[in-house]
């Protein structure tokens, strides 16, 4: 049964902090695959690795609204930029950005988006999802 725009909006307040028990801090990856809703334990994500890559830490503010918007509309997104380390080598070919409650190579994956176009990432070249172009929803 599809949810309601107001339970869509539940589920992604309580998700991101304000309901229940949730993860402290969230952190988005980058992976050379195409994801899939079954991705979610990260066992089938080829997630960069070396060249100084590291996911980026989000802190969970619990529901205060200073990393992510409040839930409008069945969605919500980041409220500041998300800034990888430059490379120091090539990331190979992004062709999705996740949601993760781990660090690299560890953790569930909640949310992901995959790209188009993709994204190659050569050396020290910078990586950056500027404030409200990580859209989260439902769908």
């Amino acid at each position: 049964m599809p949810a309601t725009t107001l339970g869509m909006n539940y589920l992604l307040d309580t998700f991101f902090g304000t309901k229940e028990t949730v993860p402290t801090t969230y952190y988005i990856g980058l992976s050379t695959d195409v994801l899939t809703p079954a991705d979610d334990d990260g066992s089938d994500c080829n997630e960069v690795s070396g060249g100084s890559y590291a996911r980026v830490a989000i802190t969970n503010n619990d529901g205060d609204a200073t990393e992510w918007t409040v839930a409008a509309s069945g969605e919500l997104a980041n409220v500041n930029d998300v800034e990888f380390p430059a490379s120091t080598a090539s990331w190979g070919e992004i062709k999705s950005v996740f949601i993760s409650d781990g660090v690299a190579g560890a953790g569930d994956i909640y949310f992901y988006v995959n790209i188009s176009p993709t994204l190659t990432v050569g050396d020290v070249t910078l990586v950056n999802f500027v404030a409200g172009t990580l859209i989260v929803s439902m769908s």
